[in-house]
């Protein structure tokens, strides 16, 4: 099957943003947990609080597995769980106090490095750009991105 130019530019790009991503958080310090674990705390820190299901449906995982990452990073004071109180039988799953502060210290980093490489790019375009992404962000099917956003 012959795929449309322009599908297969989104591809492309999907595929570019999410090396880009890890790009940018390269040089922050992730000895203190694997990529695993920072894509979770990425999930959670944009879409907290979330529940266990949400997460192994975003990070292809299975339930034990993302059970025990959890565990991990429960353990390192990262994360908070608590009754879901319309549904006992489910947990929902926030950055803790001190996750929230790690997760600000390298989006700022990656905010940093990514403005770095924005430096004389037509404003006019990078308005196009925005534009662009939050018709698409508005018509996906994730839940809104409820932390600082600008």
């Amino acid at each position: 099957m012959e795929q449309t130019p322009f599908f297969y530019k989104f591809i492309l790009l999907t595929t570019i943003l999410s090396q880009l991503s890890m790009k940018l958080a390269e040089k922050v310090n992730l000895d203190d947990f694997t990529p695993v674990q920072f894509n979770i705390l990425q999930y959670i820190a944009l879409f907290q609080p979330v529940t266990l299901s949400q997460i192994c449906e975003c990070q292809h995982m299975s339930m034990p597995n993302a059970s025990r990452e959890l565990k991990k990073l429960s353990q390192k004071q990262w994360i908070n769980k608590s009754k879901d109180l319309t549904d006992g039988r489910k947990h929902l799953i926030e950055l803790s106090p001190e996750g929230q502060v790690l997760m600000n210290t390298i989006f700022q980093h990656m905010q940093n490095k990514f403005e770095d490489k924005l430096i004389g790019a037509d404003i006019d375009q990078l308005t196009q750009v925005e534009e662009a992404f939050d018709r698409i962000l508005a018509s996906t099917i994730l839940p809104p991105i409820t932390s600082q956003r600008t």
